[in-house]
Formats: structure tokens, C-alpha cells, sequence
């Protein structure tokens, strides 16, 4: 087995610390409220959808959740009055969940400490060029995890040397990258 190169065990490590730090600083800034990361983000898919009501295994598949996790905090958004669960009319084992007025309120509340904290831990560190390729990235890592037939074909050529060394430089270093996030991932997804 091949080991990663220097920038791909550069890029690997800070991937996974990064993913690793996230969660728990925005944990920290919700906790303040009384509230999870997951509660925030169960008002706000609910808060999103034009009914504001989601049926709970929708609201666990879009959350990243199992059920089991998402019935324990919507008692919680129930209990306090931010949500009502209830049966699904169309299908009697499915439950529904409805948004009330103080979930509404309360993601309203959060929403601009949320967005500033967002730009303090990412966005204020990078130029708006650097904003937009990390967007572009990670759409494209996530798509190849969420789909992994749609992996990136490896490199099977190498960039047309009639063009500038520049512009074959340019496109050798993003083929390249294509198949070194391939390479990276296609272990993880088999």
C-alpha cells in the first residue's frame, strides 16, 4: 500500500482535525441557550420547510441522526414547548413534527450568534476566493461520499503540452488532486 504524499497527509490531518473541533465549539455556543447543536438544527430544518412540519425519520436523515437520538432531544424541543409530535396522516407509524411559535422565536434569536460565530471559526480566515474553492471542495468530497459512483475517474492522462506551462501546471495540479481524493477515499467507502 502507498502512502499519502506530504500534502495529502497535510491535508488529511487538518480535514479530520477540523471535523474533529467543529462540533464541539458550536456545542459550547448552544449550550449557553440551553440547547444542542442538534436541537438548533432540528428548528431549523422544521423552521425551513415552507409547513413546518417534517416527518422524524426525514428530520433524523437530514440531521445525521439515528432515531433513537432524534426521539431523545425532540422530547426535549417538546417538553420545552419548541415542537409537537404527531401521527402521520397518511401513514399511522410514522410520526410528524410540527414547529411551534417559540422554536420559531427561538432559531430567530440564535440565528445572528450563529452566523457570527460561522464567520469567526471559518469564513474571517479566508479570502472570498478561498471561500469559494473550499465550497467547491468539499462539495466534492461529500458528493463521493454520498455517492460513490460518482468517484472521479483516476488520471489517465497528462495535460496537453501545446498549452502554457502555466495552464498545464494549473490543470495537472486539479487532475491530480481529483485522483489523490479518490485514491484517499475509495478505501473508507469500500
Amino acid at each position: 500500500m502507498s502512502s499519502l504524499t506530504e500534502t495529502e497527509a497535510r491535508a488529511w490531518s487538518n480535514l479530520v482535525l477540523v471535523c474533529r473541533l467543529l462540533p464541539p465549539a458550536f456545542e459550547r455556543m448552544f449550550r449557553e441557550y440551553g440547547m444542542t447543536h442538534l436541537d438548533y438544527d432540528v428548528l431549523c430544518i422544521l423552521t425551513g420547510h415552507r409547513t413546518g412540519v417534517v416527518s422524524a425519520g426525514r428530520i433524523a436523515e437530514l440531521a445525521g441522526v439515528t432515531p433513537s437520538r432524534l426521539s431523545q432531544r425532540l422530547r426535549v424541543l417538546e417538553d420545552r414547548g419548541d415542537v409537537r409530535r404527531r401521527l402521520n396522516k397518511s401513514d399511522a407509524r410514522g410520526v410528524d413534527v410540527v414547529i411551534r411559535s417559540s422554536g420559531r422565536s427561538r432559531v430567530k434569536a440564535l440565528e445572528s450568534q450563529t452566523i457570527a460565530e460561522i464567520r469567526r471559526l471559518v469564513f474571517n480566515r479566508l479570502s472570498l476566493a478561498g471561500i469559494s474553492l473550499l465550497a467547491e471542495e468539499l462539495e466534492s468530497i461529500r458528493e463521493g461520499i454520498t455517492t460513490p459512483q460518482s468517484q472521479p475517474e483516476s488520471r489517465s492522462d497528462l495535460p496537453d503540452p501545446s498549452k502554457p506551462v502555466a495552464l498545464r501546471s494549473l490543470e495537472f495540479r486539479e487532475s491530480a488532486r481529483l485522483s489523490r481524493l479518490s485514491a484517499t477515499f475509495d478505501p473508507l467507502l469500500d
